[in-house]
């Protein structure tokens, strides 16, 4: 379920129906939700079967769903999806918020009068941090916790390096350019992989077996910080020759700048045939209309988008991001 058709249309051609194929019957579709409908129609289908009629027979389900969507429509899609009863693997973070992820919880208990005893689960939710998976970092959680390779951990120091170009890219032009009502911030966007994988390494057992035998308890922090200011992308860091220009396409100093978004985003990379990140981060359908139309459909949708302009005062954030 991809809603650019062209990276649908791809993914299909790399990985279900072959090159030279075309997709079939519950293959693709353009929103989750036009999925979800179709699921539960194929189910209402399969039941109804008449194995007599092959025709008739509906497609083969999925066994579970990927959760890559942008961060605040994760617990919209985890709800629509809880009573189908998948395997769900939600990318990271799971939401915007403490309540929308006791939500989530909520959502998939099972229901009232079902077994609660702490089995196996026949159905699996996991978050997407990949962190604990890597081979090194199981290692290194054994060595300091199970073999206590170095006694106690009094502190630690991390850095989450965040380059200035992905941190440009994503949050000056791109899809988290503007905060969401729940404050989607970097903190959370860019650095729950670290603080999930600090609270791992540091502050659980070593495993479930070893804090059942022996009452232990997490010992998770009280609070987690984030300090830091916008210095560089301001109205009053603009340059004085820009004038009253409101973005780079208008502006008298863009060809001298070096944050110009043409040279950026067209020159060094368009023009160059390059579609993918950073062009397609401000741009997201740029391959639908290279593919279709051609470079110069393409370069002229990219500047188009690059032209948009919004009023501070008026335009809503959520026609902004």
């Amino acid at each position: 379920a991809e809603p650019h058709k062209f990276k649908r249309r791809e993914f299909g051609r790399n990985y279900i129906w072959g090159i030279e194929g075309t997709s079939t019957e519950g293959q693709e579709f353009a929103d989750w939700r036009e999925w979800v409908n179709s699921e539960i129609e194929r189910r209402k289908r399969a039941s109804q079967n008449d194995s007599s009629n092959i025709s008739a027979t509906p497609p083969v389900g999925v066994d579970g769903v990927f959760i890559c969507t942008l961060d605040e429509t994760h617990i919209e899609i985890v709800q629509a999806l809880a009573p189908l009863k998948l395997h769900i693997l939600c990318e990271k973070p799971l939401a915007l918020s403490l309540n929308d992820c006791l939500t989530v919880y909520r959502t998939l208990q099972p229901p009232r009068g079902e077994s609660q005893t702490p089995t196996r689960p026949s159905n699996i939710f996991s978050i997407g941090h990949v962190l604990r998976y890597s081979p090194h970092n199981i290692l290194l959680r054994k060595l300091l916790l199970s073999d206590r390779a170095i006694g106690d951990i009094v502190s630690l120091e991390h850095c989450e390096p965040v380059g200035w170009w992905h941190f440009s890219h994503s949050y000056v032009r791109g899809n988290w350019r503007r905060a969401t009502p729940a404050g989607d911030g970097s903190l959370l966007t860019k650095s729950c992989h670290d603080i999930d994988f600090i609270l791992w390494l540091l502050c659980s057992p070593p495993s479930l077996e070893d804090a059942r035998a022996h009452a232990i308890s997490p010992h998770f922090p009280r609070s987690i910080t984030s300090a830091g200011t916008l210095t560089q992308f301001r109205r009053a860091r603009k340059p004085p020759a820009a004038g009253d220009a409101t973005n780079c396409l208008t502006c008298p100093a863009e060809r001298d700048c070096s944050y110009s978004a043409r040279r950026i985003y067209n020159d060094r990379h368009l023009a160059k045939g390059h579609l993918s990140w950073p062009v397609d981060i401000v741009c997201p359908d740029i391959e639908d209309v290279f593919c279709a139309q051609g470079a110069s459909a393409a370069e002229s949708h990219l500047l188009s988008r690059l032209a948009e302009d919004y009023d501070r005062g008026s335009t809503p954030d959520s026609d902004i991001a």
